[in-house]
């Protein structure tokens, strides 16, 4: 018990920490006016991208869960499990993009006004949300399916 109270702890504690790292990416200065044009094209250019990926993965996910459902082999839980594994694995990359497509112009001023020091710092916080999103939810998705079998 004591190991599944720390692994919930450490998947809050990364879900903080992605939360606190998107949250100061954002605070960074995104520029000028002369940055707007290039910055909303980009935007519009990833929102599309993931509008188009994640309705494709959709139908793909709800094909794979109605067939993991009705197969005698694995049954609702195995597909219940595959689906939250999918929707954990969706809010880690539609955040994470979404977050990185704003770094991009943040990083951008941060290189021409304050050095790469900054810039660096702002990059490498801005990926740093989509990879502890994906631990964080991941091992509290597994946790709590362990919680869930064992009572």
């Amino acid at each position: 018990m004591i190991a599944l109270a720390f692994s919930l702890i450490a998947a809050a504690a990364g879900l903080a920490y992605a939360i606190w790292c998107g949250l100061w990416v954002l605070r960074q200065d995104e520029g000028g006016a002369d940055l707007r044009p290039p910055y909303l094209a980009i935007r519009e250019g990833a929102n599309a991208f993931i509008r188009t990926q994640y309705l494709t993965i959709l139908a793909v996910g709800v094909l794979l869960v109605i067939i993991l459902w009705i197969t005698p082999q694995f049954g609702f839980l195995t597909a219940l499990g595959f689906a939250i594994g999918g929707l954990c694995s969706a809010i880690s990359g539609i955040v994470g993009m979404w977050v990185a497509v704003r770094a991009n112009v943040r990083t951008t001023v941060a290189a021409a006004q304050q050095g790469l020091p900054l810039a660096l710092q702002i990059s490498l916080r801005s990926g740093a949300v989509t990879g502890f999103l994906v631990g964080a939810l991941a091992l509290a998705s597994v946790s709590g399916f362990y919680l869930y079998f064992t009572g």
